[in-house]
């Protein structure tokens, strides 16, 4: 081999092993449910308070489902551009509304996309926004989902899809 051959060489293998490198160290969200977890909040532990409001820009809106209710409800934490959210409220929509648990999606801003997004949504779920939901319950992918028992505790986390078995989460409950 030549020393200019010699050279190509060991330029490929060094571009050969930074891309190696690239790839194994690059890390890409997980989808709904995938290997990250979906909030960093500990079992057991209360919900951080929110303040969440509904949305400025909707006329008719459901009252929150925690008033009055069983008390055992879901948080989802989304954005209404994120592309797995839609889909997932749309699948949540069409379980049969006597088995579902209340659902409160919240959105980051009070915004026209998260106007059209509350259309999606049947009672139980309802649509509230807080700017800070996704740093105060510690969400690490969209969306994001939070079992809250009675009680106001984590009973569970994970990434939401829309076709949970609602009866099985409220017996975590």
């Amino acid at each position: 081999m030549t020393k200019k051959h010699e050279r190509y060489f060991y330029v490929a293998v060094a571009a050969i092993t930074l891309v190696n490198v690239a790839f194994q160290t690059h890390r890409t969200p997980a989808p709904a449910g995938g290997a990250i977890a979906a909030s960093s909040l500990p079992i057991g532990s209360s919900v951080p308070e929110l303040h969440l409001r509904p949305l400025s820009n909707v006329a008719k809106q459901a009252e929150d489902p925690r008033v009055g209710g069983s008390g055992c409800h879901v948080l989802v934490v989304f954005h209404p551009r994120c592309p797995h959210c839609a889909p997932a409220a749309l699948r949540e929509s069409a379980l049969p509304v006597r088995d579902r648990l209340p659902v409160i999606w919240i959105a980051d801003a009070d915004d026209s996309a998260s106007a059209a997004f509350a259309k999606l949504l049947r009672a139980p779920s309802v649509l509230r926004y807080d700017p800070d939901a996704h740093r105060v319950l510690r969400t690490n992918v969209i969306p994001s989902a939070i079992l809250v028992s009675a009680d106001g505790n984590v009973r569970k986390v994970w990434g939401y899809e829309g076709t949970e078995d609602h009866q099985r989460l409220r017996r975590q409950c």
